[in-house]
């Protein structure tokens, strides 16, 4: 069950109870993500990457760092 549910930049970000092991787990998806299924080699495919981390400090890190790197790209 969901106990939160944010936005950062344009990801859906989520913290979730999880296993006694790692009890809290942050997760983030693109508001246009989108996934089709490319055939028995590629599997699904995704249109954007989704992150997972333990803290919501790391989440907004991984998240930032992406847009980072979309940018040198296009650059």
């Amino acid at each position: 069950m969901s106990a939160a549910h944010m936005m950062h930049r344009d990801w859906h970000m989520d913290v979730d109870y999880g296993s006694p092991a790692w009890p809290l787990v942050w997760s983030a998806v693109h508001k246009d993500f989108d996934a089709s299924y490319e055939g028995e080699e590629d599997g699904w495919v995704g249109s954007h990457p989704c992150f997972s981390a333990a803290t919501q400090r790391e989440l907004l890190g991984e998240i930032d760092a992406w847009y980072e790197e979309q940018a040198e790209a296009a650059a």
